[in-house]
């Protein structure tokens, strides 16, 4: 597969790591197609869609929420 690894393009993610669901590679009558067991799409490997939703990006703004409070927590005390 080409497109290795690739997030899925619907959004998905997985709740238990709150990370991207990643495509797999998947034959569909001889023509190779990137699957989401998620959602149960598959698109062909030359599609061009933009995300709706960038997982990592908010999993990446979370981490550095949380390092932020735990360094400085005076700054959350209520």
């Amino acid at each position: 597969m080409s497109e290795k690894n690739m997030d899925c393009w619907e959004g998905c993610y997985d709740e238990k790591t709150q990370w991207a669901m990643k495509m797999q590679s998947k034959i569909i009558d001889d023509v190779e197609y990137n699957y989401c067991s998620k959602c149960n799409t598959a698109w062909p490997l030359d599609w061009d869609q933009y995300r709706r939703c960038p997982h990592e990006v908010k999993q990446r703004s979370l981490n550095q929420h949380f390092k932020h409070k735990e360094q400085n927590p005076e700054l959350f005390e209520d």
